[in-house]
């Protein structure tokens, strides 16, 4: 009797155990999870990263446009993020046609962009920037935090008045409200590469003494007010996200802490997700997913979803920062421009890792977008 007694206990501890396991390895998390974002479902937890791309042309989307973004949604991108879309002073961008949503006049060809996208199974955010101190347009003020010489160019930026921040911050606004009314899932809040928003973040250009400049806090000033008056318009439910530099590539830019303390702020303000880049997503090739450090040191401080874009080349690599820290999104951008079916390979096992090495080049589809600008423009 004692015998089977022991027996049964053995069994039922074998069982147990193998439930255990069972169990942890049915709860590791992976690249293909269906995840939710206040209520959006999220097939996968791959986001495609922003692209300045020439989709739209006097504004309209071009045909190569449409194609490019239908064949992204057709192929298990579970959210597009669309190329740089112009809040105000489209001017500023020279002949460089990126997407704009300063006027309501657009509001319906993003509703066939869309539905598209929709129909296809995925979906679609809109990221707004001002281009500040890159600006490119010849004549006019260029806006920036505090007036420096712009490189390249015989004259100095414009340094912003309260005036002109109140206006900019109400464009980020208005804009949003269009993309809103458009149908688009959400907004990402561009407050990286150097364009207004972040540099009004980096003491590197900031050198204002008033309540946008000076210290950590109120160089967030600018973006956390954005935020709220974007949240007003838009409501509660409505996604509101944002991208930020991690590192300006410079000691004297942003530093960590202060970083930090701009994603920990903007969470109380009212952001949704925060998508990680900087510098070294151009100076750091064929390393890996670049920003996981420091994106699992800011994933552990607040409660949003973090998307970690930049180097990220490989399925095990993903998955194993998945289980290994709070990250819960990865961004890639020139890997789907070199293969636009590249989730559905991975999903369908046919490859663990990108074709892209990072080379910077110009992908075929851009190619075609530039040449059907330049043939409407009649330039060639």
């Amino acid at each position: 009797m004692k015998d089977l007694s022991s027996n049964l206990s053995s069994l039922l501890f074998l069982i147990s155990l193998f439930v255990l396991i069972s169990t942890k390895e049915e709860s590791k998390r992976t690249i293909f999870d269906e995840t939710y974002i206040k209520g959006l479902k999220l097939k996968n937890r791959i986001f495609r990263g922003a692209i300045g791309d020439l989709s739209m042309i006097n504004g309209k989307i071009s045909e190569a446009g449409f194609k490019l973004y239908d064949d992204l949604s057709k192929n298990e991108v579970g959210t597009i993020f669309t190329g740089s879309a112009a809040i105000s002073d489209y001017d500023h961008y020279g002949e460089f046609k990126v997407f704009r949503i300063d006027k309501d006049e657009f509001i319906p060809e993003y509703k066939k962009l869309v539905n598209m996208v929709h129909k296809n199974g995925a979906n679609i955010m809109m990221q707004l920037v001002h281009i500040g101190i890159k600006a490119m347009n010849k004549e006019g003020p260029i806006y920036v935090p505090s007036a420096l010489p712009i490189e390249g160019q015989n004259r100095n930026s414009k340094e912003m008045t309260k005036e002109d921040i109140l206006r900019i911050e109400n464009d980020f606004a208005e804009a949003a409200l269009r993309a809103k009314k458009a149908g688009f899932d959400g907004i990402e809040i561009h407050a990286a590469h150097h364009y207004l928003i972040s540099d009004f973040l980096s003491p590197l250009f900031n050198k204002r003494t008033d309540e946008y400049g000076g210290s950590d806090e109120n160089r967030a000033r600018f973006l956390l007010e954005i935020i709220e008056k974007v949240r007003e318009k838009v409501g509660k439910d409505y996604i509101v996200g944002m991208k930020i530099n991690t590192e300006d590539g410079d000691v004297n830019g942003i530093s960590e802490e202060g970083f930090l303390k701009a994603c920990i702020m903007a969470e109380k303000a009212g952001i949704d997700f925060i998508q990680l880049s900087g510098v070294k997503i151009i100076l750091e090739k064929n390393k890996g997913i670049i920003y996981k450090y420091i994106g699992a040191k800011l994933a552990e401080m607040v409660k949003v979803p973090i998307i970690v874009t930049g180097g990220a080349r490989n399925v095990d690599e993903m998955n194993e920062i998945l289980n290994n820290s709070k990250i819960q999104y990865f961004g890639l951008a020139r890997p789907l421009m070199c293969e636009s079916d590249l989730i559905k390979k991975w999903k369908e096992g046919k490859t663990k890792k990108a074709k892209c090495v990072s080379c910077n080049s110009v992908s075929f589809q851009i190619k075609i977008m530039q040449l059907v600008y330049l043939i409407e423009r009649k330039k060639i």
